[in-house]
């Protein structure tokens, strides 16, 4: 029973490794798998877009801005599964690191919206705040503006 097991167990472990290559016969771009994980993300697909964006991290190839996706990808998944302290960690890295990028209104609002889940509503306020102020007629700062 249990070399039968084995076998099976070989056998689909074997098409398992053999469906991979075929599906992409050619290696993606960094910038390509980059955008395939963000759609992950948008999917809710959280486990598999985190996996990839984490294998992203290190790749050559990616600019600043690729690199403030992933960190922004990974702090939503943080976010949508509830992680709020996890999420806090990667929009304060974009949004400390690089207050002028375009993915810092973003970062910041959902900074206020990760500090407002844990209970702390004087710090998410004075974040909210900050969305309206620093970034005015950013369609952050009208979702800022609603909390405040």
């Amino acid at each position: 029973e249990q070399r039968a097991f084995l076998e099976k167990v070989t056998a689909s472990l074997s098409s398992m490794g053999s469906e991979k290559p075929r599906a992409s016969s050619k290696k993606k771009s960094a910038k390509a798998e980059l955008s395939d994980a963000l759609e992950l993300v948008k999917d809710g697909k959280y486990s598999q877009a985190k996996t990839e964006l984490e294998a992203l991290i290190d790749s050559e190839g990616l600019t600043a801005g690729d690199k403030n996706k992933i960190m922004h990808g990974l702090g939503r998944i943080e976010y949508y599964t509830k992680n709020y302290e996890q999420a806090l960690v990667y929009f304060s890295k974009i949004y400390t690191k690089f207050p002028k990028a375009s993915l810092a209104p973003s970062s910041l609002l959902y900074i206020a919206k990760s500090l407002k889940k844990l209970g702390k509503k004087d710090e998410a306020k004075e974040a909210f705040t900050r969305v309206a102020e620093d970034y005015p007629g950013s369609t952050e700062s009208a979702e800022a503006k609603k909390e405040i």
